[in-house]
């Protein structure tokens, strides 16, 4: 009687962050040894995006800083009917919000709290739906096919400063939100939240997503698609609102709180 012998799996010796390289090149062999139940395989990935990702803010908030210098166009239509004391508590609030405090220090806790928070949900959403549909695997293994599969995202971060860096401008349109109406509408300005989230990395994610829900569970490509759009639709609609709330309380200046 002859018995079927499976090839074991390749394995990848040493640090996690060589590994890098090799998921860029081949993910399939990234994405065959985080299947093995209970490794927790995503901090290299995770420290990569949260590093790119402080990046972005310390150059946005550099040229926050180059271009925060106060003049007439910036104060209120009425500034000059103000009384001698509400004039020094402006401006003094002027000068407190562009402090290292809040052009820093927030937008990196925000971003890095959301970073990890979004990564979380979308593991677990991704955990939920594909064991709904007769998938196998364990949490551990969706939370290391996101938070490989989010990659792109760090590659995006370095374009980005790399363009603030040369352009000396903030990226005010991401994404595709220059086809949203410039309506002031709710669901325009929603719209213009989501729009502003997609962009081609996006759409690299969500194909790294499904290739590595294919490679992990026995569902069909089908399956796996779904499971990977809805996973990350609903934390971009999430986000998509949270912009949409902070964009109709007074034309508050909007903390990205997530990676996408």
């Amino acid at each position: 009687m002859s018995e079927t012998i499976t090839p074991p799996t390749q394995t990848l010796p040493g640090p996690l962050l060589k590994w890098v390289p090799v998921f860029v090149i081949k993910p399939r062999r990234i994405f065959e040894n985080i299947s093995t139940p209970n490794r927790r395989l995503w901090l290299a990935p995770m420290l990569i995006l949260t590093i790119t990702l402080l990046g972005n803010v310390m150059v946005s908030g550099w040229l926050k800083q180059q271009t925060a210098s106060i003049s007439e166009e910036s104060l209120p239509p009425d500034f000059q009917y103000y009384s001698p004391e509400q004039q020094a508590q402006y401006m003094q609030a002027m000068q407190v919000t562009q402090g290292p405090v809040f052009v820093y220090v927030l937008p990196a806790i925000t971003s890095i709290l959301g970073l990890w928070v979004a990564w979380l949900a979308i593991g677990g959403l991704l955990h939920l739906i594909t064991t709904l549909f007769g998938g196998r695997g364990d949490m551990s293994t969706s939370l290391n096919i996101v938070a490989w599969s989010s990659l792109p995202l760090a590659l995006r971060d370095i374009v980005r400063i790399v363009a603030m860096i040369i352009s000396r401008q903030l990226i005010s349109h991401p994404g595709i939100s220059g086809f949203a109406p410039l309506s002031e509408s709710g669901w325009n300005i929603l719209l213009g939240q989501i729009l502003g989230l997609i962009d081609i990395y996006i759409i690299w994610v969500i194909c790294l997503v499904i290739f590595g829900i294919r490679l992990t569970s026995n569902l069909s490509l089908g399956k796996a698609i779904i499971s990977g759009l809805v996973s990350i639709f609903i934390v971009l609609l999430l986000r998509a609102l949270i912009g949409l709330a902070s964009a109709q309380l007074g034309g508050l200046n909007v903390i990205r709180p997530f990676f996408f």
